[in-house]
């Protein structure tokens, strides 16, 4: 979706059309499932390669660095070839430290790829004075503790994803990227975004933060109507009042002592959400769960430390249809549930995990 080969009207459509061609795709044999993620085998990668190359009539325009452990290391003579690419994938080499220094520009570069680089620490300075079509910049997985002020060179970035990275904090350069739609920053150390920034972001409509990081209760007031899809930290009473009005698709709510019931149709927007995980921690007079709402795309359900929960009450729903897509449920420390009938009609769970429910007796009634 972030590259642009998926568009639809609404987030969700285009999620679940990528869900269904990755499906697809895995039925065929042609994906290998692993974990979270998917892989090629080699066959497969070279084939579909040669055909983004037009059998030979775009080469050079598609540079994909294959993850060959005869030859890890990225050289400077190799990068000089790819000056005419417009999409660079280097990815999974665990000894590359270092972006080698660039002796051109690359013109026509629309999307760089280098998650998976676990060794990788920084990028030049000047990177992206050379390549100012950029619009796609996945730097994910790898040891990068900042990016470089020069970001604000790629005017026409659309999508920037610094997931599990050492980044602590973003520069203020950022605010320049006035084309941004994506930024996805998950598991990233806790820290909180400058209003400022967030606002100056005014085509951004996917905000990813999950589980650490948290928004001002005032820019998800202005971007409310915008957004379409948000995953973050919720441990304000305020920013929990807004969350009917967002399209979320992963929440953890933390320490808000204050809830004594959470109905899931407050959750997310009605007409735009799409809740998939929802992690509840340490909220100590939390009692009751209340699943209701017409649609769910549950696919993680965590309970965590919720000392007086006692009840999880289906309202209007039936159990097997509105989890028909829950894969992971754990439930620990909480000590008040007695019994959980609805988890033996559960479709697809296929992680089941629960601990130190002392009084939880069994599954059925």
């Amino acid at each position: 979706m972030g590259l642009g080969f998926i568009v639809f009207p609404k987030y969700n459509q285009a999620y679940n059309e990528g869900c269904y061609l990755l499906g697809r795709l895995e039925s065929a044999c042609l994906l290998e499932v692993v974990g979270v993620e998917v892989k090629l085998h080699h066959v497969v990668r070279r084939m579909v390669h040669s055909i983004a190359l037009e059998s030979g009539t775009r080469m050079g325009k598609w540079m994909v660095r294959e993850n060959d452990y005869r030859e890890l290391q990225v050289y400077p003579d190799e990068i000089e070839q790819w000056k005419d690419a417009e999409r660079i994938a280097v990815t999974m080499d665990p000894v590359l430290k270092v972006v080698p220094r660039l002796s051109h520009n690359f013109p026509n570069l629309v999307s760089l790829m280098l998650q998976g680089n676990s060794a990788l620490m920084r990028l030049p300075d000047d990177i992206f004075q050379q390549m100012k079509k950029l619009e796609y910049l996945d730097l994910s997985s790898t040891a990068i503790d900042q990016i470089p002020a020069g970001i604000k060179d790629v005017a026409n970035l659309r999508y920037l994803n610094i997931s599990r990275t050492k980044i602590v904090t973003l520069p203020h350069e950022l605010a320049q990227l006035k084309e941004l739609k994506f930024l996805i920053c998950r598991k990233l150390k806790p820290f909180e975004l400058e209003e400022g920034l967030l606002s100056s972001l005014y085509k951004l409509g996917v905000l990813e933060l999950q589980p650490f990081a948290f928004v001002p209760a005032k820019y998800l007031r202005s971007s409310a109507g915008s957004m379409k899809r948000i995953g973050m930290l919720v441990k304000s009473l305020v920013v929990f009042n807004l969350l009917s009005e967002l399209p979320t698709c992963y929440i953890q709510i933390e320490e808000l002592h204050e809830l004594g019931s959470i109905s899931f149709e407050s959750l997310s927007c009605k007409n735009r959400g799409c809740l998939e995980k929802l992690k509840l921690t340490a909220c100590n007079e939390l009692k009751e769960l209340v699943v209701d709402g017409n649609e769910s795309n549950f696919k993680k359900l965590h309970l965590l430390d919720l000392k007086n929960l006692n009840l999880i009450n289906f309202n209007g729903v039936e159990p097997r249809s509105y989890f028909q897509k829950l894969r992971k449920l754990y439930i620990a420390k909480c000590k008040n549930l007695k019994n959980l009938p609805w988890i033996l009609h559960l479709p697809a769970l296929v992680t089941l995990k629960i601990e130190q429910c002392e009084i939880l007796k069994e599954f059925v009634c």
